[in-house]
């Protein structure tokens, strides 16, 4: 009923207020640079999309690359492009950079502009393996847990291995308490390589365990049709390992992979030999390629007992070898088999097993309701083998079988090497059969089935006699342990003893967390294009980098990468958490991470999985950015499955991973739609950290055949905030065959070609429009990671919260409600957010947001900060709305009772017995609904409830084969609206929209061309309206805009003084109008001045800038000052000042001293020099004058003298003479130096 009785007065209002608007005339519209840039927009707002370099370097030339490059621009309209490398062989080396500057300098010609992605194919994680070559200690580490139980004063004994302790707790499994027991561990440095514990024969680093038949005899069984293959999503880095068990004299190895040619794919590999008297691993050879043709390699004559191939990189997700061949004279080696190493020998084997539950040790545990079962789907023969560990005499077999399968068998047993038949048989069945033979003296006997009626064999149990004597085998006498360990008495009680270690996990990427390990992988990489294109960074042709799916999640692929379970991990972990929670350790909270702890358990896993979000966000992304920033370009990039509801186990926090980057970004791979859910998380952490750009990755493998689709997911996408599209679109060799993710969108593709540059002038009107700026909506969501992080634990499962609804909301509100909202972080809420009367206010520089709803999703854990500030605004009059769940614990077991209070005073019920629909109120105005059920039917009522008028009002029923939704945004002090209708379904309506628009008029994005919009402006509920006719056919959009303001502001530049000393602090006053988004400072000759502080105030109708410089030259100085007002740089004013050189003492220097007489080249070395107090600094130079770069450590006084520490290192061999001079205040070297002589080798 309220609905209704709105909508008559609202109507009634319309009768009696409406007032009419005339439209834009024709020198208003001459003179609007906004609709300047929109009508004809800027080359560079155009996409600029991926470049998949699918052909291997060798076979590219830069002809092919340059005319793909000018072509690009001239006929589909491509401002630039993102050369994604596609697995390359040549990754990095002088070829590929040849090929990169060809296409950097074609470009550049037309004002392309390139984005620098960081990896060889995907994701952002290994170099193309070269991080794990040159920096092997700093892979990707995971966090393990080793326990067993004890109780009532048993003694606990848990064997570790090799990796970084982080300690160790005993947990009482009744009671939950816990103990830190780290002081029992006994932790021993690492034991170097023994080769000598390999087992005999050949080994791998793994195998491929889905089905059988992969094991690593196959590549020594002299057969090309079997193979070796590691296991699944294994990656590069895998080895074959020959021991032969005595030394052997070899001269050749040949290698070969299947001849399957989606099985050659091995990249890079080496031959090594272990050299007894280096104690390491020795390259005998190396290359790239094998195949089915094989690779030769001959050498001079080697004795080693041990043979390794070892696999660097590959091109698919695991490594295959057919056959690994060791030669001498021409004739191949024989290869031990394992069954002649009786210390390498298990009990119980077989063929293949079901999997757990199913192994070969339950045909042989003497209980008739376990059974061995053979794999799913594997082809007869079948095996089933029991080995003694002695030899022993055999001469009967008892066998029990299940389901009657089995129609022919023999029992073998083992002698000479070799399998020899005892007895044969045809049928077992449930009732068993019992086999006599002749005695024979073996070590290992098997049941080896022939041949089945059905399906795959399987046996209760096998029962081995020896004259009625039941065989059982000998006992193991284990070698003493003598690695690390844990050893604990427990208290009375039942007890569960935990030690944590950080191992190595094998996917040999990036430690996300460790800012070793990113630095590492930025100097491979970032540094790596710098060195060789530095003037394309200086001259603008490369102004963004690009990273790609960094994740915590293990993923396959040709780069598998993440950690086992999600335990991505880093070995300075413990001392980070302490430094973020004031010295408290994390140990007590580990067990947290795989079990229930108690009432500590929201409080432990929070506080864990946000110092690894911290970590992953700082160590990886913000070092990342800030080296983007440093070389004046931007960072861009997304996470992995985005659309997921708890994003924990794949990056930690979706909205927070991207505060220290300058573009947070989606990817939209698949079809229209893909991670929509997501798209708003993702432009709310734009808009909660500042931010004027959001990018999505968009359009591969949408299955398109004209540009439709195209337009579908643009529209959808910026209507929920991104506004910077990077098509998924180019690939160096077009042919459909070669391109794994269609559609090829270029001037090649004719199902596209002529539609392309088109459609490339509408996506850059929306940049021009929808980037940066300020949005605007009346809604704010939680986005409940205290809650996600809470239900995560180390189980190897996503861990979504069932009644975790908060996507499901947001697109109730974009799309059902059609009301635009941004979500909130709770980090944001504490420290941006505050409250004014009933308006929730988040407090940025440029996307300030006031907003009148409050939403709380579905949470049973929220802040209590968070929480105080959302009842301050309810208390002020604020409407709040929840769904499903209240919440009813604090992250703090300590907060629960208070959080059950608020919540109990805001919704009249306690948060345990909210099981319907609730309606409160305040005297003030305050307003609290829970939706207990059915929140996608019932929210757009209760919204209609709460506020009587929106930002943004539309009736528009249901659609099909899209969406119809909108965003708000003020950009040059000009409220802008996009209403994008993406489906089937043309659309009449009428737009209400808060306050009164000046002279609004509809601008189209297809066409570049505006129309006055048909308006009025009425009252409704003591607000103005303005209410505008919206017609929009199918697949189409439109901007809302109104008239661009009248009068400037006045620009007023003023400095603290009007003379200043060389490099002294000097303090601008800029005031500005409110659109101005940043200040900076160019000399004469348009270099940027550096700004050591900026801050910026509103007063009234103009924004006042306090920013600090210096110069460090002297002389009467013009400095020019820029504004930046929708992302563009322009000259606003210019000041004048007077610079002078204060008088600095000259340095002098007495002595040098190297403090060795050699060291290797680019090795680092110390030297100390003796000079006065007036040296500041010291310089080096070479024997020709060159300067050499050096790194003052630090000086101390001595007297009137300062003992300097430098240290140094230099590329050139010989013996050296190098000259060390002092530098004053000035930065002027002394005039004279002195000198000291060393010798660097090679």
């Amino acid at each position: 009923m309220r609905r209704i009785s709105k909508i008559v007065a609202f109507l009634l209002v319309i009768c009696l207020c409406v007032q009419m608007t005339p439209g834009i005339s024709a020198e208003e519209k001459q003179s609007d640079g906004l609709f300047e840039r929109f009508e004809t927009p800027s080359d560079d707002q155009k996409p600029a999309p991926l470049w998949f370099w699918n052909t291997q370097i060798k076979d590219m030339t830069t002809d092919e690359v340059r005319e793909i490059v000018r072509e690009s621009y001239l006929q589909t309209g491509y401002s630039g492009f993102g050369i994604l490398p596609n697995w390359l062989e040549d990754y990095l080396n002088d070829d590929y950079f040849e090929m990169y500057e060809a296409a950097l300098d074609e470009g550049s010609k037309y004002g392309m502009k390139f984005s620098l992605y960081d990896e060889n194919g995907f994701p952002s994680y290994n170099a193309g393996g070269l991080l794990e070559e040159q920096y092997p200690d700093l892979t990707t580490k995971r966090l393990d847990k080793y326990e067993a139980d004890g109780s009532d004063g048993e003694q606990v004994r848990l064997n570790l291995p090799d990796g970084t302790f982080m300690g160790a707790v005993a947990m009482n499994t009744d009671t939950k308490e816990r103990v830190d027991i780290s002081e029992y561990a006994t932790i021993l440095p690492p034991k170097p390589y023994d080769p000598y514990e390999e087992p005999l024969g050949i080994s791998a680093s793994s195998t491929y365990t889905v089905s059988p038949g992969y094991e690593a005899d196959k590549a020594v069984d002299g057969d090309l049709t079997t193979r070796w293959n590691s296991e699944t999503r294994s990656g590069g880095n895998q080895y074959l390992l020959i021991n032969f068990g005595e030394p052997k004299t070899f001269d050749e190895i040949k290698v070969y992979e299947d001849k399957d040619p989606q099985l050659h794919r091995t990249s890079k590999y080496i031959l090594q030999y272990w050299d007894d008297e280096a104690a390491a691993w020795q390259e005998i050879a190396n290359g790239k390629k094998i195949t089915d043709a094989g690779v030769d390699h001959v050498f001079e004559d080697v004795t080693s007992q041990f043979v390794r191939l070892q696999i660097k990189r590959v091109t698919e997700d695991s490594a295959s070898i057919s056959e690994f061949q060791v030669l001498c004279d021409g004739q191949q080696l024989k290869v031990p088999s394992r069954e002649e190493d009786p210390s390498a020998e298990e009990f119980y084997t077989a063929s293949s097993s079901y999997g757990e539950g199913y192994e070969a040790a339950q045909a042989f545990d003497g209980d008739f309701t376990t059974r061995w079962n053979a794999g799913d789907y594997v082809p007869n023969p079948h095996w089933l083998q029991m080995a003694f560990g002695e030899v022993r005499s055999v001469d009967s077999v008892k066998i029990y079988e299940h389901l009657n399968r089995i129609t022919s068998y023999e029992i073998q047993y083992w002698e000479d090497g070799d399998w020899k038949t005892a007895a044969t048989g045809t049928t077992i069945g449930e009732e068993g059969v019992t086999l006599n033979f002749d005695p024979v003296e073996t070590s290992r006997i098997r049941l080896y089935i022939k041949d089945t009626n059905d399906y795959c064999p399987t046996i209760w149990e096998i029962e081995v006699y020896d004259q009625g004597e039941k065989i059982q085998p000998k006992p193991v006498e284990e070698e003493p342990y003598d690695g690390s360990y844990l050893e604990y008495t427990v208290p009375e009680g039942n007890w569960k003893v935990m030690a944590f270690l950080c191992v190595v996990d094998g996917n040999n990427g990036m430690d996300y967390l460790d800012p070793e390990s990113v630095r590492a992988f930025i100097d491979i990489t970032y540094e790596a294009y710098y060195q060789r294109f530095k003037k394309y960074f200086d001259n603008g042709t490369i102004t963004t980098a690009f990273f790609d799916e960094p994740s915590f999640w293990p993923a396959g692929g040709r780069t598998p990468y993440g950690a086992q379970g999600a335990r991505l991990w880093t070995p300075g972990f413990n001392e980070e958490y302490e430094k973020i929670y004031d010295g408290e350790s994390p140990v007590l909270n580990y067990p947290a991470l795989w079990y229930d702890i108690g009432e500590d358990t929201d409080e432990a896993r929070n506080k864990l999985q946000y110092v690894r979000t911290e970590l992953f966000a700082t160590s990886y992304i913000g070092q990342v950015n800030q080296w983007c920033e440093d070389h004046g370009i931007e960072l861009t990039g997304h996470m992995l499955f985005e659309e997921w509801t708890n994003p924990v186990g794949l990056h930690g926090d979706l909205m927070k991973v991207f505060k220290e980057q300058a573009i947070p970004g989606v990817d939209v791979i698949d079809y229209v739609g893909k991670s929509q859910e997501a798209y708003k998380i993702i432009s709310s952490s734009a808009y909660n950290w500042d931010k004027g750009k959001v990018m999505s990755e968009s359009f591969g493998v949408f299955p398109s055949q004209d540009c439709t689709d195209l337009y579908r997911s643009a529209m959808d996408q910026y209507a929920k905030g991104i506004n910077l599209i990077v098509p998924h679109a180019v690939w160096y060799d077009d042919d459909p065959a070669n391109v794994t993710y269609q559609p090829e969108l270029s001037y090649r593709n004719p199902l596209f070609s002529e539609d392309l540059p088109q459609f490339n002038t509408y996506m850059a009107r929306l940049n021009t429009m929808l980037q940066d700026g300020r949005h605007v909506a009346d809604i704010a969501m939680l986005y409940p990671i205290d809650y996600l992080e809470s239900c995560f634990v180390f189980n190897g499962q996503e861990n979504n919260p069932g009644d975790a609804d908060y996507m499901r909301v947001g697109e109730t509100l974009s799309l059902t409600a059609r009301r635009d909202f941004t979500y909130l972080h709770p980090d944001v809420i504490d420290e941006k957010c505050s409250v004014e009367g009933d308006t929730f206010n988040l407090s940025n520089e440029i996307n300030y947001e006031q907003f009148k709803v409050f939403v709380i999703p579905s949470t049973k854990v929220i802040s209590l900060s968070n929480l105080e500030k959302i009842k301050e605004f309810y208390d002020n009059g604020g409407k709040v709305i929840a769904t499903t769940q209240l919440p009813s614990r604090g992250i703090e077991a300590s907060e629960n009772e208070e959080v059950c209070r608020i919540i109990e005073e805001m919704f009249g019920v306690a948060p345990a017995d909210a099981d319907q629909d609730i309606q409160n109120s305040n005297g003030n105005g305050g307003q609290a609904y829970f939706i207990q059920s059915g929140f996608e039917t019932k929210l757009t009522q209760v919204l209609d409830e709460v506020l009587p008028v929106y930002d943004v009002e539309l009736d528009v029923g249901a659609v099909s084969g899209g969406n119809f939704s909108y965003i708000h945004k003020v950009k040059d002090e000009r409220n802008l609206y996009y209403f994008a209708n993406s489906s089937s379904t043309p659309v009449e309506t009428t737009v209400r929209i808060r306050g009164e628009l000046e002279s609004p008029a509809l601008w189209d994005p297809a066409t570049g061309t505006q129309t006055p919009a048909d308006y009025q402006v009425v009252t409704q509920d003591g607000q103005k309206v303005t209410e505008v006719k919206l017609s929009l056919d199918a697949v189409e959009s439109l901007f809302l805009v109104e008239s661009k303001p009248s009068e400037p502001v006045e620009t007023v530049v003023t400095t603290d003084k009007d003379t200043y000393e060389v490099n002294e602090t000097i303090t601008v006053t800029v005031e500005t109008d409110l659109q101005t988004e940043g200040i900076a400072f160019q000399n004469e000759n348009g270099r940027y001045l550096g700004i050591s502080r900026i801050k910026s105030m509103i007063q009234g109708d103009r924004k006042v800038w306090t920013l600090q410089i210096s110069v460090g030259t002297k002389g009467d100085r013009t400095i020019q000052v820029l504004a930046r007002k929708d992302g563009v740089w322009n000259d606003l004013a210019q000041f004048h000042i007077t610079v002078t050189v204060p008088y600095a003492p000259p340095a002098e220097v007495y002595e040098a001293h190297i403090q060795t007489d050699q060291a290797a080249v680019n090795s680092r070395f110390t030297v100390q020099v003796l000079a006065d107090q007036n040296t500041e600094g010291i310089a080096v130079r070479g024997e020709t004058g060159r300067a050499i770069s050096c790194r003052v450590e630090g000086y101390e006084e001595q007297g009137a003298q300062r003992l300097f520490t430098i240290s140094m290192e230099v590329g050139t061999s010989g013996f050296r003479i190098f000259s060390f001079y002092g530098i004053n205040s000035q930065g002027e070297l002394s005039s004279d130096s002195v000198e000291d002589s060393m010798t660097i080798t090679k």
